[in-house]
């Protein structure tokens, strides 16, 4: 398995008490036959917060997914016409009614 980013930012000093970044880029992760992609854009990072803005794009052959945060730990996931909530500190995906 191999991951690659190219992705820019602050500079980010974790020893130093930096307590945010903000990140744009992309990367691609391989394992085995497969490769999948992803594109951060102004997702902004925090030691001490949930990424107040910015989108995830995860791409796997002609699926996509957006990640959209917002400052909650509930992020707006959408793959095609469906949209999901999914909740950051457990990983629950939840399902609209």
């Amino acid at each position: 398995m191999s991951i690659t980013f190219d992705i820019d930012g602050e500079d980010y000093d974790y020893n130093g008490g930096a307590e945010y970044a903000d990140a744009t880029g992309s990367g691609t992760l391989k394992s085995g036959i497969y490769t999948t992609s992803f594109t951060l854009e102004g997702v902004h990072l925090s030691t001490t917060a949930y990424p107040p803005s910015g989108a995830l794009t995860y791409s796997a052959g002609s699926h996509d997914a957006v990640v959209t945060f917002n400052g909650t730990q509930f992020a707006t996931v959408t793959v095609g016409e469906d949209t999901y909530q999914v909740n950051l500190e457990t990983g629950e995906l939840i399902t609209p009614p």
